[in-house]
C-alpha cells in the first residue's frame, strides 16, 4: 500500500520502499530555490531578506549554503522582525540607501522566505528604495542596478502575495510543498513513475 507522508521531517521515509514525503521542511525548500535560480536562471549574485523568526533564520542560512555551495554568492543580508509593518530601514540597510533612490545593489535575485500577506507588504518598499523588480524575463537594469528577480518559499502560494497595482510579484518564484529534485532517488523515482503512469 502507498504511503503519501505529509511530515517535513527529513528522513522520515527512509528504508520504507512504499511511503514518500510530500511535504519540505524549510531548509529544503531554501535550497530547492537556491538551486533552481543557480542553475535554471542562471544567477550568480544574491541578496536575502529574511524575518528574523525561527524559520527565517533557518531558510536564509540553507539558501546562503546552497547558493555558496553552487559556486554563487550572497552580497547582501538583513533581516526584520517578524511582526515589521514598515520595511523602510531593513530595505534601506539592504541596499545601503541614505535617501530613497540612493542606494545601490550587486545582486540579481532577491530570496524573500515569509508569508504572502507579509511579502505584499514589502514588495513596494523595493520600488520605493529603487530596487527594479525583474516583473518579465529579459528585464536587465544595470550593472550598478540590475532588474532583480524575486525568489520565495512556499508561503507564497497564496492569492494575497499578488500586489494591486504595480504587479511587482509577476514574474517571482517560489517553491512549494513537493519539488522534483533528481538529485534525491525517493524523489527523482517518485516523479518518474508518476509521469509514467498519468503523463503529466
Amino acid at each position: 500500500v502507498p504511503h503519501v507522508v505529509l511530515s517535513s521531517a527529513r528522513g522520515i521515509t527512509d528504508g520504507v520502499a512504499t511511503a514518500t514525503r510530500v511535504r519540505l521542511a524549510a531548509e529544503e525548500q531554501a535550497e530547492a530555490v537556491a538551486r533552481y535560480a543557480v542553475t535554471d536562471l542562471g544567477a550568480r549574485r544574491f541578496g536575502v531578506l529574511f524575518p528574523s523568526h525561527r524559520a527565517g533564520v533557518r531558510m536564509m542560512g540553507a539558501f546562503w549554503d546552497e547558493v555558496v555551495r553552487l559556486g554563487g554568492e550572497v552580497r547582501a543580508v538583513e533581516g526584520y522582525g517578524a511582526d515589521e509593518r514598515n520595511f523602510n530601514g531593513p530595505i534601506r540597510k539592504l541596499v545601503g540607501a541614505s535617501k530613497p533612490g540612493s542606494g545601490t545593489h550587486d545582486f540579481d535575485a532577491l530570496f524573500i522566505p515569509d508569508d504572502a500577506l507579509s511579502v505584499r507588504r514589502l514588495v513596494p518598499f523595493l520600488k520605493y528604495w529603487g530596487v527594479g523588480v525583474k516583473t518579465r524575463p529579459g528585464l536587465r537594469g544595470t550593472s550598478k542596478r540590475p532588474f532583480v528577480q524575486l525568489l520565495g518559499a512556499a508561503g507564497w502560494n497564496h492569492g494575497s502575495v499578488v500586489d494591486k497595482g504595480d504587479n511587482l510579484t509577476d514574474n517571482a518564484v517560489f517553491v512549494d510543498a513537493f519539488v522534483h529534485d533528481p538529485d534525491d532517488a525517493a524523489s527523482d523515482d517518485f516523479s518518474r513513475s508518476f509521469f509514467a503512469r498519468y503523463r503529466r
